[in-house]
């Protein structure tokens, strides 16, 4: 299928981006043991004057081999001490970087150095092994998949002098290649010495180490040198190189799927294997749709269940499917979910270098034929049971969520109004049938508007407050202004013209004073007194 014309900018956007990454990815100094091997103490084992049979052993994979017999002095205690170095390294390296770091190095390519430093001593060919311990001091090397030359010297040999090497051909003059065959590098040497006559001082030692090399990056560098015009066309590489005309068109593909439409899915078209929420079916329901798609959550939030998830839909769906992730337990997380529901089969594990041609092409035999004997899935009747669940959760959840009156609000609403009151706030007073229908939202907004005003009379409304108020019939609002104007006239008017009046009979009677209205009530009534004063007082 024809691809679009990539346009200039565009091109030199991603060519731009794709130096910069190269550049990043390779280490050309002089710490690079793959360019400037030098041994270590702690870290490399010279294997270049083993036992000749012990090695053709090891280097045709018939079977592992000891230490003690590849070395005359492989029982040394130094020995297990060194060799147990190298093993915790390629360990670590791969539990924590997911790289697989242990190779025996075979040949050492040198040259004279352009910048007049220390020669050139790189690896020529790679053999991944691994190590294996039995007892405290004896330790068995085994090979652990295909000779890989060092991508590393070749890129330098392009790069700096203008030869160019290519790999495959180059591993096609390597003799016993296949596990099980006598293995022989000199007619490898021998081509390489040629293709690189014209490098000063160029020359291939004969040379055996055992330790820990990464190389793994120089795959990637590979596929950038070579891959210009397939990462220009493509809009996720061009949009992370910087390129905004591939931004906006990854922008463009993006689509929001609303949850509810989850549940339209037949069953027939869903293969989610294992739980998942409507977020995480969102997102695959997203990626199988064409859209690219970044996941992130915190650890323990189900990303490895959505990854496994999405391979098995997509492996059902007709698709390939290609995981990879810098560490290895991320691989080995999703490896163990597909296994735990029998879909391990789905996945052929690629990590590392101890996977040779014939164990890939045995796992994918050994699939085929699972596939093949699988008697046929009775899914109509869990299918049938799926609707009918499905139908009655959303029926419930719609009860749950539809406006009801005279409210207005749902039962989930009118749920999380009462939690908010908290435990202390409870009342015994129900209302029901018609005496709940006439609370409307306008009624229940007024009410509540005249408690809030009522707040802080608690005790005139219970009738319990000391005030002369309590217990007053106010039944409307004439009669409050009523007795307000009473009360503003009694304290403006009447009552300083009583005081006046009162203290005139107290002085000219010689009474004492009373100390309220009803005091003065009883004394006039009491008294006997009939002057004018108590005509007065009457007035």
């Amino acid at each position: 299928m024809p691809t679009a014309p990539v346009s200039a900018a565009r091109r030199e956007a991603v060519d731009r981006a794709r130096k910069g990454w190269i550049r990043k990815l390779i280490d050309l100094s002089r710490r690079n043991n793959l360019l400037y091997y030098r041994p270590l103490k702690t870290g490399t084992l010279d294997l270049s004057f083993a036992e000749t049979s012990a090695m053709s052993s090891l280097l045709s994979g018939v079977e592992p081999v000891s230490v003690s017999k590849l070395l005359p002095n492989g029982k040394d205690e130094s020995v297990a001490n060194l060799v147990r170095d190298i093993a915790r390294r390629a360990q670590a390296n791969d539990e924590e970087k997911g790289l697989q770091t242990l190779f025996v190095s075979l040949g050492m390519a040198t040259w004279t150095a352009t910048d007049g430093g220390r020669p050139a001593d790189a690896a020529v060919l790679l053999f991944p092994v691994v190590l294996e311990t039995k007892g405290s001091h004896s330790f068995f090397i085994s090979r652990a998949g295909a000779v890989q030359v060092n991508l590393v010297l070749l890129h330098v040999l392009d790069t700096q002098f203008g030869v160019k090497v290519n790999s495959e051909d180059l591993t096609a003059h390597l003799l016993g290649d296949d596990e099980g065959e006598p293995f022989d590098t000199a007619p490898l040497y021998g081509e390489l010495r040629r293709l690189a006559s014209d490098v000063p001082g160029f020359e291939v030692k004969t040379s055996a180490v055992l330790g820990n090399f990464a190389f793994q990056k120089m795959a990637m560098v590979k596929d950038l040198q070579e891959r210009a015009s397939e990462l220009a066309a493509h809009d996720i590489v061009a949009a992370i190189a910087g390129d905004n005309e591939a931004r906006s068109a990854v922008s463009a593909s993006r689509q929001n799927l609303d949850p509810k439409e989850l549940d339209g899915i037949s069953p027939d078209n869903e293969f989610i294997v294992l739980d998942a929420d409507s977020s995480q079916q969102c997102a695959i329901a997203n990626v199988l749709s064409g859209q690219s798609a970044v996941i992130h959550g915190p650890p323990g939030t189900g990303k490895s269940q959505t990854i496994a998830n999405l391979v098995a839909t997509l492996a059902a769906t007709g698709h390939r499917v290609l995981f990879v992730a810098e560490k290895r337990a991320a691989l080995e997380v999703v490896l163990r979910r597909l296994k735990e529901v029998g879909l391990g089969h789905l996945a052929i594990d690629l990590h590392g270098a101890d996977l040779s041609p014939r164990k890939v092409m045995q796992q994918v035999a050994a699939a085929l034929d699972k596939v093949r004997n699988a008697a046929p899935a009775d899914y109509e009747k869990v299918h049938k049971q799926l609707i009918e669940r499905r139908t009655r959760l959303n029926e419930h959840v719609e009860r749950l969520h539809s406006k009801r009156q005279p409210t207005g609000l749902s039962i989930y609403q009118m749920q999380g109004k009462l939690l908010c009151l908290g435990e202390k706030l409870k009342t015994a007073t129900r209302w029901r049938g018609e005496e709940l229908y006439s609370l409307k939202p306008e009624v229940a907004e007024y009410a509540s508007d005249l408690l809030s005003e009522a707040a802080g009379f608690e005790s005139l409304f219970l009738r319990t407050d000391a005030s002369a108020w309590t217990g007053a019939k106010l039944p409307d609002g004439a009669a409050v202004r009523h007795a307000l104007d009473l009360v503003s006239r009694t304290n403006a008017q009447t009552f300083p013209a009583f005081m006046a009046s009162l203290h005139v009979v107290v002085q000219r009677s010689g009474l004492l004073g009373p100390v309220s209205v009803g005091g003065c009530k009883r004394n006039h009534r009491y008294s006997g007194c009939g002057s004018s004063e108590a005509g007065a007082l009457q007035h």
